[in-house]
């Protein structure tokens, strides 16, 4: 099941990145067509939402995925699940990948009704040759309202969807990091 959830994970940073990349290259035009051209790597980071694990019945899992446009030297995740309810932390949510194009992170906590916030740091490091050699970016997903008590795991999912403050954002939390082959 968990090469499921990454395949559904990757699918899903596609899509966004998708979306994200060709704005990232239209911003990053003068780059494109400066002096001495390049070629370009946009990593795409996505911060998902807090949801009803699929893999460990009864807790709450969020996970960070970046994809990048070509392998990059080394991609760090760390991630932490916030129960901002009843003030838990779980901070030990972190990969790498090395010479890869993408990575994902992912931490968990054990459900309680609660509001839930994912949280965390992606740093990449590009190629030798390639300009800026480092990025960072902090980001977090929606605060989402869960309620777990005595239900299961797919009516937990339901009340992720139907619990979600208006007031919050309608899309995970996206940024892209932008190097260029100097």
């Amino acid at each position: 099941m968990r090469t499921t959830a990454r395949r559904l994970l990757r699918a899903s940073v596609a899509a966004v990145a998708a979306l994200v990349i060709p704005i990232a290259l239209a911003g990053s035009a003068a780059a494109i067509s400066g002096s001495g051209g390049g070629t370009i790597i946009i990593c795409t980071i996505v911060w998902n939402d807090p949801h009803g694990s699929t893999h460990v019945n009864g807790t709450v899992n969020a996970t960070v995925g970046t994809s990048c446009t070509s392998p990059v030297a080394v991609i760090s995740s760390f991630i932490r699940l916030t129960d901002l309810t009843n003030n838990r932390i779980n901070a030990a949510g972190g990969s790498k990948s090395y010479g890869s194009k993408y990575n994902s992170g992912q931490s968990a906590l054990s459900c309680l009704n609660a509001t839930y916030q994912a949280s965390g740091v992606v740093e990449v490091t590009f190629p030798p040759g390639y300009v800026p050699i480092y990025g960072e970016a902090e980001g977090a997903s929606r605060a989402i309202y869960a309620m777990c008590g005595n239900i299961t795991m797919a009516s937990l999912e339901a009340q992720f969807v139907s619990g979600v403050s208006l007031a919050t954002p309608s899309v995970p939390e996206v940024v892209t990091l932008t190097a260029r082959k100097g």
